[in-house]
């Protein structure tokens, strides 16, 4: 979980060589048997590989990591966990310039947000589509997603209390 947590960290603090290692170290520890959800944490991981190598300029090393992502969240009962996979995937043909494949991909992830939309997935979710509706010039669909990220970046603020540090992280700009 620590490693996971310090890998994320680590892309937003513009480090992504040192999350890179944390993630694939969680990702090839040996199997435990008894360790509560290690299969969580090992996907988890593979949320911040792809991110990672973005943040890296690496979008071909990006894509074979959002594509192995892709294939476990997908056998997974997890729509949060699909849909991040799906918005990975289209973030990945963005920076690969592959517009036609980018809404490909958001639009799956969209169809597989749940109803109840749990806040940090939606949050990627609505952000991702966002720049592949802008980039492929449909500018309202593009702003409908942005305001609906910036609404939930000011529900998750303001679940914190007044002075939190983790408030001005929370409302701070965000690219993933």
């Amino acid at each position: 979980m620590a490693r996971v947590t310090s890998g994320l960290a680590d892309i937003n603090l513009g480090q992504p060589e040192a999350a890179i290692a944390k993630f694939i170290k969680v990702r090839s520890r040996p199997q435990q048997p008894k360790f509560f959800l290690q299969w969580y944490w090992e996907i988890l991981a593979e949320v911040g590989l792809p991110w990672a190598w973005l943040v890296a300029g690496q979008p071909e090393k990006a894509a074979v990591e959002a594509d192995q992502y892709l294939r476990d969240a997908l056998v997974t009962a997890d729509p949060s966990l699909r849909a991040m996979a799906w918005s990975t995937e289209a973030r990945v043909a963005l920076a690969k310039d592959d517009s036609i494949r980018a809404k490909q991909c958001i639009d799956q992830a969209l169809a597989c947000m749940p109803n109840f939309e749990p806040r940090i997935p939606a949050l990627r979710v609505h952000l991702a589509a966002s720049a592949v509706y802008q980039r492929s010039g449909e500018d309202q669909r593009a702003e409908r997603h942005r305001r609906r990220a910036l609404e939930i970046q000011q529900e998750l603020a303001d679940s914190l209390e007044e002075g939190d540090p983790l408030r001005a992280s929370l409302l701070a700009p965000r690219k993933f």
